[in-house]
């Protein structure tokens, strides 16, 4: 499965979407949306409900798998997931990556199942190849 942390007004999380359905197209599996940021931001809405999306809202179950990080790597800024996990074959670990800036990172897009990606992705490099299936 494929969760994405939505947050933010209408156009970040179309951004947070687009990401999330392609890496679900290419892995072929679910997408999963985490709504749990709206709970203390009260001054935002969650509004991809008035599209016809093709994503689940994540449940207790469904988000309990995921292994945030214990480590913080300074030197790139980023959480160094892959030390963390070492060479971990479990199936039910959702691995966690957050986005480092506002640069286009392409190896979101090398990642396989059973990820969460918290950030707002705000490139069209991370769609731009499922451009011609928008919202099916």
């Amino acid at each position: 499965m494929i969760i994405i942390k939505i947050m933010g007004g209408l156009g970040n999380q179309m951004f947070q979407y687009a990401l999330g359905r392609h890496l679900a197209l290419k892995n072929d599996t679910n997408l999963i949306l985490d709504l749990q940021w709206f709970n203390n931001n009260l001054n935002r809405e969650y509004e991809l409900n008035i599209f016809n999306i093709q994503a689940k809202i994540g449940d207790s179950g469904d988000l309990s798998n995921i292994l945030y990080p214990l480590l913080y790597n300074l030197k790139n800024k980023k959480f160094n997931i892959k030390s963390f996990l070492g060479n971990s074959c479990d199936k039910n670990i959702i691995r966690y990556y957050k986005e480092c800036g506002i640069q286009f990172q392409p190896e979101i897009l090398t990642l396989g199942d059973n990820i969460c990606l918290d950030g707002y992705w705000q490139s069209e490099k991370y769609f731009k190849d499922i451009e011609h299936m928008a919202l099916r």
